[in-house]
């Protein structure tokens, strides 16, 4: 697992624009930019492109309530999220950086170091 370095803060190295690794035209097309509100209790995912959202609407923006954070994770939870855990409670998502380039996605209703593949940073 990889944790920000002493002095460096998680919302930092998380901030900036995406991209999934095996999305072509990434960085270049198929971007998503992560910012977070000034009190660290809001995260802003705005994609390039709109995409279908887990209610079948089209949307890009996906805005995540923080719950908590380590030096390694953001734990939000997706506002409007219709995915439900085998317990009936929203899915929460966990943003897991990967290095100071890389981050995946885990699902805390999955097992421990199940994550999705992983995405980018592009350069700007």
């Amino acid at each position: 697992a990889y944790e920000v370095p002493a002095g460096s803060d998680v919302f930092d190295v998380a901030q900036g624009r995406w991209a999934w690794t095996t999305d072509s035209g990434g960085c270049t097309t198929k971007w998503h930019a992560i910012t977070f509100s000034p009190d660290h209790r809001v995260m802003t995912i705005t994609s390039s492109a709109p995409y279908t959202g887990a209610d079948g609407k089209l949307d890009s923006v996906a805005v995540y309530d923080i719950l908590e954070n380590t030096r390694g994770r953001i734990r939000g939870a997706l506002r409007g999220e219709t995915r439900l855990t085998e317990s009936g409670k929203p899915v929460v998502w966990d943003l897991v950086l990967r290095s100071p380039n890389r981050y995946a996605w885990h699902r805390t209703d999955w097992f421990a170091g199940g994550l999705t593949r992983e995405i980018q940073r592009c350069e700007v």
